[in-house]
């Protein structure tokens, strides 16, 4: 995990805060950009589905509309018809759209998790100040 932790002024007080990225935010943050990119495309090869058909149960179970088994069918049915027809582009453009405006209307995850004990705060605090020597004093923020 990326985490920074944030020194006090005074070295006697190794207290320290640590802050982390939510696992949840960093993969629905990434799966969502990807997601963008696909749904917005000019143009959509057969090859492009394995970019993102993993990322589609996640997604969809991140929103709250009726009816995600029902998205994910029209994407696979859409992708499975070869030479593609107008039905077809058209069932994988209304389950793209579906699925952006229900990610965009729902709530996004907490991108932050506070680590609330204290002992493995200092505990982590006292790895960072003796594995960078002097550097590990000041009070700006050092990067695990």
């Amino acid at each position: 995990r990326c985490c920074a932790v944030e020194f006090t002024q005074s070295e006697a007080d190794v207290t320290s805060r640590l802050r982390c990225l939510a696992p949840n935010y960093i993969v629905s943050t990434l799966f969502i950009s990807n997601f963008i990119g696909i749904a917005f495309a000019r143009s959509l090869h057969y090859q492009f589905y394995c970019w993102y058909f993993h990322q589609l149960p996640f997604l969809l179970w991140q929103t709250t509309i009726p009816g995600k088994w029902l998205v994910l069918c029209l994407v696979e049915l859409a992708f499975n018809v070869y030479p593609a027809t107008w039905w077809s582009s058209a069932a994988l453009q209304a389950a793209h759209g579906i699925l952006l405006v229900a990610l965009y209307l729902g709530d996004s995850p907490n991108p932050c998790e506070t680590n609330t004990d204290p002992s493995r705060a200092q505990n982590v605090g006292a790895k960072v100040a003796t594995d960078t020597g002097a550097a590990g004093k000041s009070s700006k923020a050092k990067s695990l």
